[in-house]
């Protein structure tokens, strides 16, 4: 996971705008849906942080995968 991460703010970082961040993170993003460990350790992250079934404000179960300076990454469920 941590791999991901890092080349996603390598984009970010090194980009001259979001859009086109966004657009360079394509490749990225597609392989990290074709890991099939990833949303796998993206799921045990969450389920071992303290309160994180608790929220109430969505109608679905959004993840934090990353959020930084640079980007906020959320799988919605």
């Amino acid at each position: 996971m941590k791999h991901y991460i890092e080349s996603l703010k390598q984009i970010f970082a090194t980009a001259p705008n979001k859009h086109e961040a966004n657009y360079r993170s394509r490749a990225v993003l597609e392989d990290m849906s074709c890991d099939s460990g990833f949303f796998t350790s993206v799921l045990e992250k969450h389920l071992q942080t303290a309160g994180s079934l608790n929220t109430k404000h969505y109608p679905v179960v959004g993840i934090d995968i990353e959020l930084n300076h640079l980007f906020g990454l959320v799988s919605n469920c």
